[in-house]
């Protein structure tokens, strides 16, 4: 509300330990972060490391930043839900040892859409396709594969079906992953055409990048290959894909822990 100021950090020490709202990014601290200078320790053998595949710790504290300090964050906030990269803001006071006593925070959630969708009376689709290792011999991964192809293209079904799937053309957007032929930060671009010389001949065949946003039937449709999400829930308490995407929109970020743990080229619109 309008009694509850809004201050930058700077002004957090000429109020004392009145309640205020600030607002930042914020920075997760964690020891089992991957770290360069322990992988070099590692290497000349000085500081045995220990192979961990989640990052997570009781030890983890959560610092939010703005445009020139940063102080730490105690109180109501869930520091394991949280990643490296979050804009949020805070309600609460300092507690005069330069922390900051959180009583609520507020993320920057999906946009509330204007534009009514249009209404679609006919059934439309989108298929997500990974993991499709075209380069394993195992004769089960060539029957799923065969058998993808069949139900996509119409063989598949009852005579009815078949008939409206061949009246019909699908649109393919191919986007790379982490092991890909492309370059290997975000993001990345499509692999180059030269690798697929028959699928060019198709004007419903697209390259694109990763992240990739379309338009499709009225909506959209925003998506990655998935390392920041895997990325989410390497360096957070979130046990779920699922719901590590669904914090990403939470927060307003596709990819909240780039450049810290994701490779990214960073691009600075003004």
């Amino acid at each position: 509300g309008d009694e509850v100021p809004l201050k930058k950090l700077a002004d957090l020490e000429d109020e004392g330990n009145s309640k205020c709202i600030i607002i930042g990014t914020l920075f997760k601290h964690q020891e089992l972060k991957p770290s360069i200078l322990k992988e070099i320790s590692e290497e000349f053998q000085l500081i045995p490391q220990q192979k961990v595949v989640r990052f997570i710790s009781e030890s983890d504290t959560l610092i939010l930043e703005d445009e020139l300090q940063r102080i730490r964050l105690l109180g109501n906030i869930d520091v394991g839900k949280t990643v490296t990269g979050i804009v949020c803001a805070v309600i609460g006071a300092e507690d005069g040892t330069g922390k900051f006593n959180v009583e609520d925070c507020c993320w920057p959630g999906c946009p509330v859409p204007e534009i009514p969708r249009q209404v679609i009376n006919d059934n439309r689709y989108l298929l997500l396709v990974s993991g499709l290792e075209l380069c394993s011999t195992s004769g089960d991964c060539l029957m799923s594969l065969q058998l993808l192809l069949s139900w996509i293209s119409g063989w598949i079904g009852e005579p009815g079906e078949q008939q409206a799937i061949s009246n019909s053309t699908i649109d393919v957007d191919l986007m790379p992953g982490e092991f890909d032929p492309t370059n290997f930060t975000l993001p990345q671009q499509p692999i180059h055409y030269c690798m697929f010389p028959k699928a060019l001949c198709n004007a419903t065949f697209r390259s694109v990048t990763n992240p990739h946003m379309l338009e499709l039937f009225g909506a959209t449709v925003v998506g990655s290959s998935g390392q920041p999400v895997s990325d989410v829930c390497a360096f957070s308490t979130a046990e779920d894909p699922l719901e590590a995407l669904h914090n990403t929109l939470t927060w307003g970020h596709l990819a909240p822990t780039a450049p810290d743990t994701i490779s990214e080229y960073h691009i600075l619109i003004y």
